[in-house]
């Protein structure tokens, strides 16, 4: 069963970062089913590398949006984005750490995080 499934009232009504949002649903939960069967040094630091780069990606269209739109929270939407960046980094680079200790925070960290930015952040983009 997922962590989290995608839900209608998280949508912006935005084609483009409503597919990225369900992306980012799938590749967390990909995560937590790892992390419940076991998870592997590998499969973290995969998961890690996918996450890096897919909100890299995803980051760079909404950012590009904010500023098509002339958005005037676009630089606090943009510190957000660099202070999520700088967690995911500060977590794959603790070396040290339980593997499974640092995949449960993770998985925490990105839950919290995705929902409330989505949710609360993002919205701000769609009602512009």
């Amino acid at each position: 069963m997922p962590l989290i499934q995608w839900k209608e009232s998280y949508s912006l009504k935005n084609t483009v970062l409503d597919t990225q949002h369900k992306r980012l649903f799938k590749i967390l939960n990909k995560l937590y089913e790892d992390f419940m069967h076991g998870i592997t040094d590998l499969a973290y630091e995969s998961a890690l590398d996918n996450i890096i780069a897919f909100t890299k990606y995803h980051f760079q269209t909404e950012e590009q949006i904010m500023h098509k739109i002339k958005h005037p929270h676009s630089y606090s939407h943009k510190q957000e984005h660099n202070r999520f960046s700088d967690k995911i980094h500060e977590l794959k680079n603790s070396p040290g750490r339980d593997t499974h200790e640092k995949a449960n925070e993770l998985i925490k960290f990105l839950v919290n995080w995705v929902l409330h930015h989505i949710v609360v952040e993002d919205r701000k983009i769609a009602h512009h």
